[in-house]
């Protein structure tokens, strides 16, 4: 199930984490979507297998130059680390990296 698992995103020596339990509105949170890609419906009950995509969309920025998850600020030309947990185990599913801009 998507809501079982956690990103770990790390960029120079900040690291922040989320869930689809952060998902929402307002300088509060998280993150606005976290879901998997072509699914409209709740993230509690999206399994997601081998193969799938989902997608996180961060709480603000312009998308382009910069973007927040909490107070992790993330911006152009910073190389991003990403990692898929899942949260009852704590072991990693899934990593990679990537540059912003």
């Amino acid at each position: 199930m998507l809501s079982s698992v956690k990103v770990v995103l790390r960029a120079n020596d900040n690291t922040t984490s989320f869930s689809a339990n952060d998902v929402g509105s307002g300088s509060s949170s998280l993150v606005n979507a976290f879901r998997e890609v072509g699914n409209t419906g709740s993230t509690s009950d999206t399994t997601v297998q081998a193969g799938d995509t989902f997608f996180i969309q961060a709480a603000n920025g312009d998308n382009q130059t910069w973007m927040k998850f909490g107070s992790m600020l993330l911006t152009n030309n910073t190389k991003i680390t990403w990692l898929v947990v899942d949260k009852e185990t704590s072991k990693s599913i899934s990593t990679g990296s990537f540059y912003l801009g």
